[in-house]
C-alpha cells in the first residue's frame, strides 16, 4: 500500500467539475445564499470526511459557495493560517458551514461537523504536533459555533465529555452510503477483480488506511490464527493506502501471513464491486465515529464483522457480527465462524440490506441544510 498524494487561494469553481457533480454558483448568487462551506477538506485524498462533504453537496437542493486553499496552502501550518484568517474575509457575513471538524475559531456565525473527539480521546494515535493542536482548536471551535453537528450519538457524548455547554447546541445528523455500493453480478465483480489482481472469488475484505486506530496489525494477526484452519482458496484483501504521517501514526505491519493481498487504495467505480464480491468485510477499528465501510458493505448486502466499541453498534444494529477489537482470538473467531457457515452469511446479508437502508445520503444532505438555513 503505497502513500497517496494530497492533492494560489482562491474559490473553488474552477475545479467544480472534479467534486460529484457540484455546481457553485456566480459571485452575484454568493450574497444571496447567504451561506458558505470551509472546502479545506477537499485537498486531501478521499477518507470518509471527504466522502462526507462530497455526498453532502451532490444531494442538495441548492448551490453552495465552497472556498478551498490552493495546494501549496493546504497542508500544515500553511493550511490551519488559511482557515484562521484569510477564510474568514473570503466569507464575510455569511454563516460558515466547516464540515472537516475544524474551522474558525474565532467566527461565531458558523456550524461546525464534529466526525469524532479521538484527538482527545487517543492522542496516541497521531503526531504529537497534530494531537496537541487539534485538542486546542476543536473545543475551541465547537464552543463559539452557532451548531454542532455529528453522525452519531456516540460523537454527540464525546462532544459532551470535553464541552458539557454545548449540549443545547449539537444535532445528529446520521450518514448514508453511495449508490454505487449495491450488489453486482459476478461477472462485473470477476472483472473488478482481475484489474486489481485478487486472486480468488472466495475473500474477506478489509477497508481501511494504515494508520494506528485501523487496527490492521491485529487483523492480521487474526488472520494468522485461521488461515490454515480454513478452505485454501480463501484470501484477506486489504483495501487502502498508508495515512499521511504527519497526522497520524502509522504501525509496521511486518511480515503478512499467507494469502494476504494488498490492492491499495481503489475508488467507487472498482471498491464497490470489489467489497460487494466479499464474502465478509472485517472492520474491527478502535476508534469509529460512525464508519462508512461497515453501512457501504451492508448496501450491498455484505455481511460484517465490526467492533462492539465506539459507533460502529450504532450504525449496524443487529445485522452485522460484532467482536471485541482488542482480542485477537476474538477477531479470529468471527471470521472462521463467517467463513464456514453459509447459513449465517445468508442470514447477515438478508439483515445488513435492511438496516442499510434505514441511512442515506438525502436524508443526511436534507437534514444538514435545513440545520444551516435555520442558522443563517
Amino acid at each position: 500500500m503505497a502513500d497517496q498524494s494530497l492533492p494560489r487561494l482562491h474559490a473553488m469553481k474552477s475545479e467544480a467539475k472534479s467534486y460529484n457533480h457540484q455546481r457553485l454558483p456566480a459571485a452575484s448568487a454568493l450574497q444571496v445564499n447567504g451561506m458558505a462551506c470551509n472546502a479545506r477538506v477537499l485537498a486531501a485524498e478521499v477518507t470518509g470526511v471527504q466522502r462526507y462533504l462530497r455526498e453532502v453537496l451532490a444531494h442538495a437542493d441548492h448551490e453552495l459557495p465552497c472556498f478551498r486553499p490552493s495546494n501549496q496552502w493546504s497542508r500544515g501550518i500553511h493550511g490551519h493560517a488559511w482557515e484562521q484568517i484569510y477564510l474568514p474575509r473570503l466569507i464575510g457575513q455569511r454563516l460558515l458551514w466547516s464540515p472537516g471538524g475544524t474551522g474558525p475559531m474565532f467566527l461565531r456565525h458558523q456550524v461546525v461537523t464534529v466526525h469524532d473527539m479521538m484527538q482527545l480521546d487517543h492522542p496516541q494515535y497521531f503526531s504529537r504536533a497534530f494531537a496537541k493542536w487539534y485538542g486546542f482548536l476543536v473545543p475551541r471551535v465547537i464552543r463559539i459555533s452557532r451548531k454542532v453537528l455529528t453522525m452519531s450519538e456516540y460523537v454527540k457524548a464525546r462532544v459532551l465529555h470535553y464541552v458539557p455547554e454545548a449540549a443545547g447546541k449539537i444535532k445528529v445528523i446520521a450518514l448514508g452510503a453511495s449508490k454505487a455500493f449495491r450488489p453486482y453480478n459476478a461477472g462485473e465483480i470477476a472483472a473488478a477483480r482481475q484489474q486489481v489482481a485478487i486472486p480468488s472469488a472466495r475473500y474477506l475484505v478489509s477497508v481501511a488506511s494504515l494508520v494506528s486506530h485501523k487496527n490492521l496489525r491485529r487483523v492480521l494477526e487474526a488472520w494468522g490464527r485461521v488461515v490454515d484452519q480454513i478452505a485454501p482458496d480463501v484470501y484477506l484483501v486489504l483495501v487502502g493506502s498508508v495515512g499521511p504521517r504527519r497526522i497520524f501514526q502509522v504501525p509496521e505491519l511486518g511480515a503478512l501471513p499467507a494469502r494476504v493481498v494488498c490492492v491499495g487504495h481503489l475508488d467507487d467505480k472498482l471498491l464497490a464491486p470489489v467489497v460487494a464480491g466479499a464474502m465478509a468485510l472485517v472492520y474491527v477499528s478502535l476508534h469509529e465515529g460512525f464508519g462508512l465501510p461497515p453501512l457501504e458493505a451492508m448496501s450491498a448486502g455484505v455481511p460484517c464483522i465490526v467492533s462492539n466499541t465506539t459507533a460502529l453498534p450504532e450504525v449496524v444494529g443487529d445485522a452485522a457480527l460484532t467482536v471485541d477489537p482488542c482480542s485477537t482470538a476474538e477477531v479470529a473467531a468471527g471470521m472462521q465462524r463467517v467463513l464456514e457457515d453459509e447459513g449465517l452469511r445468508r442470514e447477515l446479508s438478508g439483515r445488513s440490506r435492511e438496516r442499510a437502508a434505514q441511512f442515506s445520503w438525502e436524508t443526511t444532505a436534507t437534514l444538514t441544510f435545513e440545520t444551516l438555513r435555520e442558522c443563517a
